[in-house]
């Protein structure tokens, strides 16, 4: 794992943004997983290539919906996306259906950060189609979010510092450019 000590801002490539946001919208009314591939670079994360599971586990708990990897094929593609790549495996990627919560300095559920570990990222991706058009911006606390087509969206990027979880500022430069 890449270490995140220190870190203020994680980048996505337009090549991870698209996989990302595709996926969301492919199963949206379902979450959707994967895994994030990167490097370390002038003190901040770059995710380069974000690849969807198809996979995932899905299940439901009393009040919620998840969904995680198939653990043994979780493993044979960690090997695999880094002998293929030569990246480093930098977190993991999920989705969340349905109305946007307002406030994306919390978790919206309290399981979705419970795993995480030092070094890793969590980038969490908040779709709601509700057709209302909104260029792309940052939120205060650095999540990314705007609209294309029917499909409003937030992505929060989440990584552990000083032992707790925090909100990392979210750099892409092809969203930024977004404004359909």
């Amino acid at each position: 794992m890449v270490s995140l000590a220190d870190r203020k801002s994680t980048y996505v490539s337009e090549t991870a943004f698209l996989s990302i946001v595709t996926a969301a919208v492919e199963v949206y009314g379902h979450e959707t997983y994967g895994r994030l591939l990167g490097h370390c670079s002038n003190g901040r994360l770059v995710v380069e290539y974000a690849f969807p599971y198809q996979t995932a586990k899905r299940g439901k708990r009393r009040t919620y919906a998840w969904v995680g990897p198939d653990q043994r094929v979780d493993k044979r593609l960690k090997t695999f996306l880094y002998g293929l790549t030569g990246l480093d495996l930098v977190g993991e990627f999920h989705s969340h259906p349905g109305p946007l919560e307002q406030d994306s300095s919390r978790p919206t559920y309290p399981d979705d950060l419970e795993d995480l570990q030092e070094g890793e990222l969590q980038l969490i991706v908040s779709i709601n189609r509700n057709g209302r058009m909104r260029g792309w911006r940052h939120l205060k606390n650095g999540s990314l979010t705007g609209s294309i087509g029917d499909y409003s969206l937030r992505l929060t990027a989440w990584v552990v510092q000083d032992g707790r979880p925090m909100v990392s500022w979210l750099v892409c430069p092809y969203a930024s450019g977004i404004d359909r």
